[in-house]
């Protein structure tokens, strides 16, 4: 598989710098030239605002900040706003927990020190050639964390693109981002429902409103920043359920507390909301993508017909 490394922008934080030196090296012997070099975290950060930007290769140790942050918000859009950049993050005085908690971070790849800075050259040639498949849940986005020695499949693992297997156009490279804007949305679609069944179930037991409040406020800003995520979704026609959970939940919040017809309409929207995210149109890979975004989607009366919560019984 061809790789255009001289046209990919990497961003290297090493806080040795003789080490990082060794790295830079095998990065301009790969083909690479435009390399930011820092050994600290914040001056990473600043070149990482690059949408850009192809490799992030980073020590844990970095001072002014935490690198397994910096990866999530890569992944979540937060910085750079491209989800896509290929991580790799080297863990100086490995243990599980702290393997774990990078591994949680999204990162496609994982070096435990110490190694010699050669190997970077295998693993970024391993990456070029074969990047991990994303998953998507309500609050990550990476590769998939499961153990590959289980005998279980992933039902929600999608191509992305590697930007440094070979140019991305920008066609595949939307379609990706839209890939994750509908997962997401789905995800967060099916957890409003779990929600809302366990807010529900606590208000049937007489559980204090203070011990329901942080669950209320979890549904309604979810509820809120979907409205916003709706508008341009395969699962616009939700929208208006969402808008009615966003502003029920704000009403019981601010009146601290919810009568009988709350409390069913709460539940009857958690059920209804839930059952209109159909993991099965989920596209797995953007010509999958390109090929439902060519279908004919809801008009404006199809989504108000669409609109009906059931009533409280």
């Amino acid at each position: 598989m061809a790789n255009h490394f001289h046209l990919a922008k990497v961003v290297l934080a090493e806080p040795r710098a003789g080490f990082r030196k060794e790295i830079e090296d095998v990065l301009k012997g790969m083909g690479f030239f435009d390399i930011t070099s820092t050994g600290n975290l914040a001056a990473a950060e600043e070149a990482l605002s690059d949408k850009n930007v192809a490799l992030f290769i980073a020590d844990t140790s970095l001072p002014e900040g935490d690198v397994n942050e910096t990866v999530k918000n890569i992944r979540m859009s937060k910085l750079g706003g491209n989800p896509f950049v290929i991580c790799l993050t080297m863990l100086t005085d490995p243990t599980d927990e702290r393997s774990q908690e990078v591994i949680g971070s999204g990162v496609d790849d994982l070096a435990l020190k110490p190694f010699p800075a050669s190997q970077i050259r295998d693993r970024i040639a391993m990456l070029a050639h074969s990047r991990p498949r994303f998953v998507v849940t309500s609050d990550y986005i990476g590769p998939s964390r499961r153990d590959p020695n289980r005998d279980i499949e992933e039902d929600n693992l999608f191509v992305v693109p590697n930007p440094l297997a070979s140019s991305v156009s920008l066609l595949n490279y939307n379609n990706a981002l839209k890939i994750i804007k509908e997962h997401r949305i789905v995800r967060d679609g099916l957890k409003i429902n779990e929600i809302s069944k366990k807010v529900t179930e606590k208000m049937g037991q007489g559980i204090a409103f203070a011990d329901l409040k942080s669950d209320l406020e979890w549904l309604n800003r979810t509820a809120d920043d979907l409205d916003g995520r709706l508008k341009d979704s395969v699962n616009k026609p939700v929208r208006a359920m969402v808008m009615t959970l966003r502003d029920l939940t704000q009403r019981i919040t601010r009146a601290g507390y919810a009568d009988a017809q709350d409390v069913a309409i709460l539940e009857k929207l958690g059920i209804n909301i839930s059952s209109r995210f159909d993991k099965k149109r989920l596209a797995y890979s953007v010509e999958e993508y390109q090929r439902q975004a060519e279908k004919k989607q809801p008009s404006d009366a199809d989504i108000e017909k669409n609109f009906q919560i059931i009533p409280p019984e």
